[in-house]
């Protein structure tokens, strides 16, 4: 199993679909692919 160094309730980037297994040399099956890590993330609301 690779780990990413995160756990259950942080925050990650994640992409579905087709797009999730562009990544791959050969066609491979994947639902989801962990693309991103956040370790933090600003909100300014509007206005």
């Amino acid at each position: 199993m690779i780990t990413l160094g995160r756990g259950q309730g942080n925050i990650i980037s994640y992409v579905e679909g087709r797009e999730a297994s562009v990544h791959f040399p050969e066609p491979t099956p994947v639902d989801a692919f962990n693309c991103a890590i956040i370790e933090k993330m600003d909100y300014d609301p509007p206005q």
